[in-house]
């Protein structure tokens, strides 16, 4: 009786030892610490969130064609306004950054994992690079 006790007991604390660190992993990914999915936080690409209709990201895609930056720096872009996917990627790395979404806007670009908001903080950082 007594072995069937500890056998319990050492089965639950194993149970509940595998769910907290599942759970731990769940709320490490969904709680915003770093952007989900392939955000690259910390590589080498640059992603930068733009609407097609905003003057500010005009401004940046205008610097980007104007001083071919594209060609000595790999971006990728991503629509915000026209896709849900690119949305929902956009406010997760807004928030990975400690950008509220009452605060987060595009333009928005995520180089080594920092977020340089608004069209002269991306320019700067292009000029400072390229």
């Amino acid at each position: 009786m007594e072995r069937n006790k500890i056998i319990y007991l050492v089965v639950g604390v194993v149970a509940v030892a595998a769910l907290g660190v599942g759970l731990w992993f769940w709320s490490s990914e969904s709680a915003g610490n770093k952007p989900s999915g392939n955000t690259n936080l910390s590589g080498t690409e640059m992603i930068l969130f733009y609407s097609t209709s905003c003057p500010h990201c005009q401004k940046v895609e205008q610097y980007i064609s104007d001083n071919k930056v594209n060609e000595k720096l790999n971006i990728k872009q991503l629509e915000v306004s026209g896709s849900q996917t690119n949305a929902q990627k956009f406010f997760e790395v807004a928030k990975g950054c400690g950008i509220s979404q009452d605060n987060a806007g595009v333009p928005l670009l995520l180089n080594e994992g920092k977020c340089f908001q608004g069209d002269s903080e991306i320019v700067k950082l292009f000029k400072e690079k390229i």
